[in-house]
């Protein structure tokens, strides 16, 4: 039976060249045939097109009932359409649509992006710091990470968070000291905010 040779690179366990059958050729197929997803995979995958070259050339002819159908001339010369990439989100694929890999296609799985949170005002080390990989950030491990307070009288915290559908960010006001001794007024951070100690 025919195959397809795909190289699949990336975020995945065993990256090489594979050989498919043509009748069931997809990204998914090609996933598992590398040995599927590494941990930090993200859901976003580049598919690179080879090459391809028609035989023939092919025009709309009316038929003999009128309709138009595809008059085929084996005497043209055959055309090359060039290699091209499309960007698939796993997340938003249904039903298989744009998952088919021809001979000589590559998949790349690319990793997830990282993602960081800000800390500034009365710290030791202002920086920006990377968020661990499943697992949550609070507003005290933000400031753990930059060194803690310089002056421990600075109590009052912002975390300045940015809402979808909002130009401007909305700013929560917060207490170190109150976030010590409740568990919920220690504020669990996303990707992107900035925590400020004032």
């Amino acid at each position: 039976r025919k195959s397809n040779r795909v190289t699949v690179v990336g975020a995945v366990e065993k990256p090489g060249t594979y050989e498919l059958p043509s009748s069931s050729s997809d990204v998914l197929g090609a996933i598992v045939q590398a040995g599927g997803l590494t941990k930090d995979a993200g859901t976003i995958i580049e598919l690179r097109h080879p090459p391809t070259t028609t035989s023939v050339a092919s025009q709309p002819q009316p038929g003999p009932d009128g309709q138009l159908v595809l008059a085929s001339y084996p005497g043209a010369a055959p055309r090359v359409l060039p290699a091209h990439t499309e960007r698939i989100d796993l997340e938003k694929t249904h039903g298989g649509e744009n998952l088919v890999v021809e001979d000589g296609s590559t998949v790349m799985v690319m990793k997830q992006p990282k993602r960081f949170i800000h800390v500034i005002g009365l710290v030791r080390k202002a920086d920006q710091f990377e968020m661990p990989e499943e697992q949550e950030l609070r507003m005290l491990d933000a400031i753990a990470l930059a060194g803690g307070r310089t002056l421990e009288i600075a109590d009052k915290v912002h975390v300045i968070r940015q809402v979808p559908g909002r130009a401007e960010p909305v700013v929560i006001e917060a207490s170190v000291r109150d976030a010590k001794q409740d568990g919920a007024s220690n504020i669990r951070l996303a990707a992107g905010e900035v925590v400020s100690v004032e």
